[in-house]
């Protein structure tokens, strides 16, 4: 029969197992969101460019076909002035897109701050559960930067695009 002292040693310990590899795992965890958050981050960056780039290049092709067809004396430039002047205003939707990258992109930036932060906490939890001499204070400090990262992403409101198609409608002014 095993005596109480052993019992309450086997549960302690076996808590402090739990505890390690949740911290373990909550490190992991962290690690794999900051490296996804990262990713995306670049993705959307590159996004961003690749569309900046395509949006100049087209209305520079449209701006040389008007020209040309000037310069050639169509015969019937305003049909085809108007259809250009058309594509070139739907143009002006790569900017909007180009807002809810942007939007997309703070809300990356601000879950990779907040991953980053787990991260630096669960490392100072496990420095403290590793070493309890070791000062509190750094856990306390880890603990309010991570609330602060929440805190930010929390903060991260809606994206202001509201337009959901490529219909002309009205436009939000801010």
């Amino acid at each position: 029969m095993m005596q109480p002292e052993s019992r309450a040693a086997d549960s302690a310990a076996a808590d402090t197992q739990g505890t390690i590899g949740d911290l373990d795992l909550m490190g992991r965890a962290s690690a794999a969101l900051n490296q996804q958050c990262r990713a995306a981050h670049d993705e959307l960056t590159q996004t961003q460019k690749l569309l900046s780039d395509a949006t100049r290049r087209l209305l520079d092709c449209f701006h040389d076909v008007q020209r040309e067809l000037i310069a050639a004396g169509a015969t019937q430039p305003e049909p085809v002035a108007r259809s250009l002047l058309a594509a070139t205003q739907h143009m002006q939707f790569s900017d909007l897109v180009g807002q809810l990258l942007a939007t997309t992109e703070q809300r990356v930036d601000a879950l990779t701050q907040m991953s980053q932060r787990l991260q630096s906490l669960v490392e100072s939890m496990s420095v403290l559960r590793n070493s309890p001499g070791v000062q509190s204070a750094a856990l306390a400090g880890q603990r309010r930067a991570f609330l602060e990262a929440l805190a930010t992403l929390e903060s991260c409101g809606n994206s202001r695009v509201r337009q959901s198609d490529m219909q002309a409608g009205e436009v939000d002014l801010f």
